[in-house]
């Protein structure tokens, strides 16, 4: 069940799962979606907490509808994905971001973004796949968000 709450004075659905987050992108109009997992995963925040100034342990991880959006915009068309030698991002793919978080196969801090957050990117191999994901810390909202997710073929022996 799907809770609203206000938050910096914009009204956000929080939803029930990743799932319905990523449903969200494909179907409503602009509700401010989100779908928070809980505490950022320790292995992480120590990787994290080598290269901030001030440690995450406390934050919370979260996809909102806007990452998600961004993620099927940029990286959810099968024909465009594989002229570049990557997979189409699905649905069925945001299930893996908890895991992408929680046991990383690499992290690689990113430096700022244009908003001035700290950036990550992390690395997960998948059934098909490896899946990159561009995270950013959000200090003021005690938070670590998704950017962007992709996914890379996994290369054919030959």
């Amino acid at each position: 069940m799907a809770t609203i709450k206000e938050v910096d004075s914009i009204h956000e659905v929080e939803v029930d799962s990743i799932h319905e987050v990523a449903q969200a992108a494909l179907l409503s109009g602009n509700d401010a979606v989100r779908f928070v997992f809980g505490k950022v995963p320790a292995e992480f925040a120590a990787q994290a907490n080598d290269v901030l100034s001030k440690p995450i342990d406390s934050y919370n991880f979260i996809i909102d509808i806007s990452a998600a959006r961004h993620v099927f915009a940029a990286h959810g068309n099968a024909k465009m994905e594989a002229k570049q030698g990557q997979v189409a991002i699905t649905v069925a793919d945001f299930a893996d971001f908890p895991q992408i978080v929680g046991q990383p196969d690499s992290v690689e801090y990113k430096g700022n973004n244009g908003q001035g957050n700290p950036t990550f990117l992390l690395q997960k191999k998948v059934a098909d796949g490896t899946i990159l994901c561009v995270i950013e810390i959000r200090p003021g909202r005690k938070e670590l968000a998704l950017k962007t997710m992709y996914k890379r073929k996994t290369p054919t022996a030959k």
